[in-house]
């Protein structure tokens, strides 16, 4: 692993540029029991799959802020070769043995460009942004099943080839207007509002090809290509009215259309959400805040492109462009006092969106590994922040998570409804030592929960810091997971009849989990004050490319 960046500022122009290598290493096993049709019935397996990726990332931006105007241009590209190789023994009951070895390398070529503008007056700013993607993913799996003798085994068809070829393109275009408009206009009332509109137009073209008889041949379900067209327009208001010299009122609405069309699928909605909060201070540091808000939060375009990758002759990942955005209505009620934060928070999730869950065909032969809509989840959640200074020389802040969670879906064979418990710890503890040194050790732990219909054992893990201040430079040393206790359990099976009845158990261990990521990073000043891009119109749209 290795980076390096650089930002250069001359009066209002500035620049920067980053280069980063990453190369790691993770692995899962998976051990259970499924009903596989095209195994030849009930079949017990034991999967071990290893993650090689090697991503070489560049980014550079240029541009320039004033007092009034300001735009920047934005390039990035990374080249990123990742290697898979699962290999599996599987049982097919009461007495067939069978082996798979699959090797496969994907090259992944990301290209963006990102360029905005921005223009402010007295009480009007205008932002024009212009976002443009493109995502190229070829690749080639070599597959081998064989029984006890050596023998191959399939019909010499398209889910059994030797060699499978895929290949996935994605161009992705988006373009932003958001004009605001703010005034004070008294001592005590201020107001904010605005108009947005977004057009996004996204193409993909993805698919499968496998050697069949000499021959590169399309099997049935192996296509999947698509143009979405988004067209969304939003208008909000909001009043902060200065009750008093402590207490504070504010009320708003935002109202957001959307027309979304891709291939059959048409889906209009127009939707009002609120907010409303209230805040009061109180004598002697102490202050009481409420607050109730609805929000949208849209399916990431990579999710709903349309893309196929090979994992196996009985499965593919896939992208899912029938995905909802989900609303979310929040209560949230809290107390501050010196540092520490008390948070009550009531909310519920319509339509949330979890990954990695398993579908299949409407045939039942293959399981389709993708992203999908839950029906819905309520969450009641207590939050604590407590920051804790022992000496001039030691501070620590732990952040305290309790909740009861319940949601219910429908993408499973049979329909589930599940609530539970669970909660998480993050702390940090922090040192200030002489000439210049101090040291910090940090880390997390997530209780067992679920995602989607998956069942997650509790994980977590700790890392510890040392810097330097050199004056107009600094180093720093970190290592994380140094325990390297970053093994995540989870289940399929566990909430509801899963695809192919899939009941399995499957460990995910992160590269730290083998051996302690270690990092060093020298950072120096050259000039004055360090120059920031100021944010545009577009970052809802930019949140969500990942």
């Amino acid at each position: 692993k290795a980076g390096t960046s650089v930002q250069l500022g001359y009066n209002k122009w500035y620049g920067s540029y980053s280069y980063n290598h990453n190369r790691s290493n993770a692995n899962w096993h998976a051990i259970g029991t499924a009903v596989e049709p095209l195994y030849g019935g009930l079949t017990y397996s034991d999967v071990t799959g290893v993650m090689q990726p090697v991503e070489n990332s560049h980014t550079a931006r240029v541009g320039f802020d004033s007092k009034h105007v300001g735009a920047s241009l934005l390039y990035g590209y990374s080249h990123t070769h990742i290697h898979n190789i699962n290999s599996g023994l599987f049982n097919v009951l009461p007495d067939s043995i069978l082996y798979n070895h699959v090797d496969v390398n994907e090259f992944m070529k990301w290209k963006n460009t990102i360029a905005d503008f921005y223009v402010e007056g007295r009480h009007l700013s205008l932002n024009l942004d212009y976002l443009r993607y493109t995502l190229d993913r070829p690749s080639k799996a070599v597959n081998s099943f064989v029984n006890l003798k050596g023998q191959e085994i399939g019909n010499n068809d398209t889910l059994f080839a030797p060699i499978q070829e895929g290949y996935a393109h994605s161009l992705i275009q988006v373009g932003v207007v958001k004009l605001d408009y703010s005034k004070q206009l008294n001592d005590q009332l201020k107001l904010d509002a605005g108009v947005k509109g977004s057009y996004n137009r996204t193409e993909s073209a993805s698919g499968i090809r496998s050697l069949v008889n000499g021959e590169y041949v399309t099997g049935a379900n192996a296509t999947n290509d698509g143009v979405m067209k988004e067209l969304i327009s939003a208008a909000y208001a909001s009043f902060k009215w200065q009750l008093d010299s402590t207490t504070a009122l504010t009320i708003g609405s935002r109202y957001e259309y959307a027309d979304t069309r891709l291939s059959s699928i048409i889906r209009k909605m127009g939707k009002l959400f609120p907010v409303v909060s209230f805040n009061k201070q109180l004598p002697g540091g102490h202050e009481l805040f409420f607050s109730y808000n609805k929000r949208i939060t849209r399916p990431a375009y990579t999710d709903l492109a349309s893309y196929k990758s090979y994992t196996g002759p009985n499965s593919y990942e896939s992208g899912n462009p029938a995905l909802l955005p989900t609303i979310t209505n929040i209560f949230k009620i809290g107390y501050n006092y010196k540092g520490y934060s008390f948070t009550l928070l009531a909310s519920r999730d319509d339509h949330p969106i979890v990954r990695w869950q398993m579908t299949e065909t409407p045939d039942s032969a293959v399981l389709i590994v993708s992203s999908q809509n839950m029906l819905w989840q309520n969450n009641l959640v207590i939050q604590a922040s407590i920051p804790v200074k022992v000496t001039e020389w030691w501070s620590m802040n732990y952040s305290l998570l309790a909740a009861y969670r319940k949601f219910k879906l429908d993408y499973t064979r049979t329909p589930a409804e599940k609530g539970y418990y669970t909660g998480s710890v993050n702390f940090s503890e922090q040192f200030k030592f002489q000439k210049g040194w101090s040291g910090e050790l940090s880390g997390f732990y997530w209780g067992p929960s679920y995602d989607g219909s998956k069942k997650v054992d509790g994980f977590g893990e700790v890392n510890i810091g040392v810097k330097k201040d050199l004056g107009k430079g600094t180093i720093q040393f970190a290592v994380e997971d140094i325990f390297a206790g970053m093994h995540i359990p989870f289940y399929f099976g566990k909430v509801a009849e899963e695809a192919h009845d899939l009941k399995t158990k499957v460990v995910y261990s992160a590269e730290s989990s083998y051996f302690p990521v270690m990092k060093f990073t020298y950072s120096r000043s050259f000039g004055g004050a360090k120059l920031t891009h100021k944010e545009g119109g577009a970052k809802e749209e930019r949140e969500r490319i990942n």
